[in-house]
């Protein structure tokens, strides 16, 4: 299931220039649009509070499959969301495809392994994973597999912020 949620307006300045000018004039103003896709296997088996969410051991891993919309122009941020158990540092290894219709489904592939964030319990947490999309165009259709060796990780979704 994708969500997409309110468009927001965020200044984005083109340079350090602008930020040094304080120019705020209406072309440094860009609309940006999230998505936020659940997990698609396995579905949600566990919550915490009324966040539904995967509970994922160290031997186990889930999966997120989408479409980025036509209106896209940049990624601006893409990041696992979880929810931690402990406080404590976590890791974990990501394979990411990503194409458009007619190419080969790896000709986008990617595997980044044994990135690790310290995280606090029950603290929401984004685990960044934009280097696994570098060139990804609107379109293109994407999937990601999460995996890790901490002993339980909460995964409640993967979120896509873009202009």
């Amino acid at each position: 299931m994708v969500l997409e949620l309110p468009k927001i307006k965020s200044k984005l300045f083109s340079d350090s220039k602008d930020l040094d000018r304080g120019v705020t004039g209406d072309k440094s103003i860009k609309e940006e649009k999230i998505l936020f896709i659940y997990p698609v296997n396995p579905s949600p088996d566990s919550n915490v509070g009324a966040y539904p969410v995967v509970n994922l051991d160290s031997t186990e891993q889930c999966f997120f499959a989408f479409n980025i919309p036509t209106d896209f122009n940049a990624i601006s941020t893409i990041a696992i969301v979880v929810i931690p158990d402990a406080t404590e540092t976590i890791q974990w290894d990501l394979s990411t495809d990503y194409g458009s219709v007619g190419q080969n489904s790896d000709d986008n592939a990617g595997d980044f392994e044994d990135n690790t964030q310290d995280v606090t319990a029950f603290k929401i947490t984004e685990l960044p994973i934009v280097n696994g999309f570098e060139n990804i165009k609107a379109g293109d259709y994407g999937s990601v597999l999460f995996a890790s060796d901490t002993t339980q990780i909460r995964v409640f979704g993967l979120r896509i912020r873009y202009t």
